[in-house]
């Protein structure tokens, strides 16, 4: 791959130099982890998952140390971990409280524990449906601490 990226050819007889790919992140990573854990503890991971190491290009290339990242679609909340771990503050939010709840998995390689009791369900969600979600919660949060004794 060239080093230089060309938006007019430098030479007129030569074509504009442009890299194959802008980045070299393989997506087939199915032994992190976070995988590892949710089938030890029969957990169903999230669907959707990127690549921690092309999260981790984007928060040290766009943010500084002590800055905030907000996540508005956290999943497994692969992002606050990467922004944990970078020294960065951040705010995720997962309207799934099932994969919300998967925030303790991925936080549990480095003990950091993530409070996934709190009333934020309440303010999303609304009064009619927080009941609801606090028993799903709670049930995705029994089988997350079922995975630390696993």
């Amino acid at each position: 791959m060239q080093n230089v990226v060309e938006m007019d050819p430098i030479e007129p007889q030569k074509e504009v130099r442009l890299p194959a790919n802008a980045f070299s992140i393989a997506h087939t990573n199915s032994n992190d982890y976070y995988l590892r854990k949710c089938k030890e503890c029969d957990i169903e991971p999230h669907p959707a998952r990127m690549p921690l190491q092309l999260i981790d290009f984007f928060v040290q290339f766009l943010t500084v140390p002590g800055d905030l990242i907000f996540d508005p679609f956290a999943g497994s909340n692969a992002t606050g971990y990467c922004a944990e771990q970078a020294g960065r503050r951040w705010i995720s939010i997962e309207a799934e409280s099932v994969y919300a709840a998967h925030s303790e998995v991925r936080f549990s390689q480095n003990a950091v524990t993530v409070d996934v009791d709190s009333e934020l369900p309440r303010a999303v969600a609304g009064e009619e449906d927080h009941d609801q979600q606090m028993k799903a919660q709670r049930q995705g949060k029994e089988k997350i601490d079922a995975a630390s004794t696993c």
